[in-house]
């Protein structure tokens, strides 16, 4: 739409000239309202109103004046003095304003109504299938992890990103027959709870442990940072193990802070050995 702005007509703020314009939608709708383009000579202020703002009406349900639903002055444009912007709004009827920004902004303007039903269809494809994409290299990268095994433990280094590791019982199974395993073998039972723990690393740790591949339909479980020193542990419990290659416990290791590479040792230990270690102390009696 192209249009003229006229004489003052809203009660609001500026004083500039007002043209009105009724729009309806069918359904539900993010709609962008637009003066940018270059057919726009003025100072706009872009308004959406679900009734007629004119004095003398008022809104159905409060009784008060109508207020606009959303409102635009300089945004988007660049520095043509018009204004951009979207609002989501249900089926119905409305109003939009174009304003002069004060009352010696009065001049042309053209007047762009988009509704991004398509283009919100569109993007949401695109998004779906980056989500695709995002996931399938996940399971790969969740097939290769490095495999430690309950009651050892695996070295690397880290450098700039993180380390994605899985754990796996005694024979590299994570189940029945999952990866590392013979396929056929009975599983080797985990203890009750694991302490999975970088505890004496040189780098600096951040541990997030994982039931299910992450990025996968994974669950994070456990999270720890500085949790001995600067190096972190955490304590899973291993009831309903999995059989699945991608489900079972799997662990990332990343650089807390510094990206400077620093090697690291990755452990699994049966919670009961983890306390063979622990200071006794004995308590005095106040």
């Amino acid at each position: 739409v192209v249009g003229e702005a006229t004489p003052h007509l809203l009660p609001v703020e500026g004083g500039g000239g007002d043209v009105l314009f009724a729009f309806n939608l069918a359904g539900r709708d993010t709609v962008r309202f637009s003066t940018c383009d270059a057919g726009t000579t003025m100072d706009t202020v872009v308004r959406v109103f679900p009734a007629c703002p004119l004095e003398g009406h008022t809104d159905a349900d409060s009784g008060a004046a109508v207020a606009p639903l959303a409102s635009w002055d300089d945004e988007g444009c660049g520095a043509n003095g018009g204004s951009t912007g979207k609002v989501t709004l249900e089926a119905g009827a409305y109003i939009v304003s174009v304003s002069g920004y004060s009352s010696f902004a009065r001049g042309e303007f053209a007047l762009e109504v988009t509704g991004m039903c398509a283009g919100a269809a569109d993007a949401e494809a695109e998004e779906t299938a980056v989500a695709v994409d995002a996931e399938a290299e996940a399971r790969a990268a969740c097939e290769a992890a490095t495999l430690l095994e309950i009651g050892s433990q695996v070295e690397g280094t880290l450098r700039a990103g993180p380390v994605l590791v899985k754990i796996v019982t005694a024979g590299g199974r994570d189940g029945a027959g999952g990866r590392g395993g013979d396929g056929g073998a009975a599983l080797t039972a985990p203890p009750a709870s694991v302490r999975v723990s970088t505890c004496g690393s040189q780098a600096d740790t951040d541990l997030k442990v994982f039931t299910g591949c992450p990025g996968a339909g994974g669950v994070q479980t456990g999270y720890s940072g500085d949790d001995c020193g600067l190096q972190s542990f955490v304590t899973v419990a291993t009831s309903g193990w999995k059989t699945s290659s991608l489900a079972g416990y799997f662990a990332i290791v990343s650089p807390h802070a510094s990206r400077t590479p620093a090697s690291f040792t990755l452990s699994a230990q049966p919670e009961a050995s983890a306390c063979l270690d622990a200071r006794q102390v004995d308590l005095e009696e106040a």
